[in-house]
């Protein structure tokens, strides 16, 4: 016996219930509403990328969300990728006038050249404060990235 086809929820059993399709799981959806509203706290933002596969590894909702918010891109797993591309990627962001920095997170390479990013894309935020002659204070830095980047 075939089972029987429901055209309609009063003919369903009220047990089944038909799941709604998305693909934008909840969590994904959390995050980034959470992130929209933290992201305003911040001074710059880090943004992880694989090395390997800068533009497939960028989260296209990010641009979005980060709007004018200072970013620095951070292609980890530098060592992983080729050393000739590694250039040519750091040009490519060069070209948009988009910092970034090559680095391998797992060996530590690379990681010293953060700071000293992140000082020179505050300086104009700074420097209004070094005028009133206050010492401004610590930048304020968001990290994200899509998973398996490097993050942690």
């Amino acid at each position: 016996m075939a089972p029987k086809a429901f055209t309609d929820s009063q003919d369903r059993p009220a047990a089944v219930t038909t799941p709604s399709v998305s693909w934008f799981p909840g969590n994904m959806l959390k995050a980034s509403r959470r992130l929209a509203s933290e992201v305003r706290t911040a001074h710059v933002v880090l943004e992880m990328r694989d090395a390997r596969l800068p533009l497939l590894s960028a989260n296209p909702e990010l641009e979005k969300l980060l709007g004018t918010r200072k970013r620095l891109i951070l292609l980890n797993k530098a060592g992983l990728a080729e050393p000739s591309r590694n250039g040519a990627w750091q040009a490519f962001f060069r070209e948009r006038e988009q910092p970034a920095l090559l680095l391998d997170a797992e060996t530590g390479k690379g990681i010293n050249l953060i700071h000293p990013a992140i000082r020179k894309l505050c300086e104009e935020w700074s420097a209004t404060y070094r005028r009133r002659g206050i010492r401004p204070p610590l930048p304020r830095v968001m990290v994200v990235g899509m998973p398996n980047v490097g993050k942690s």
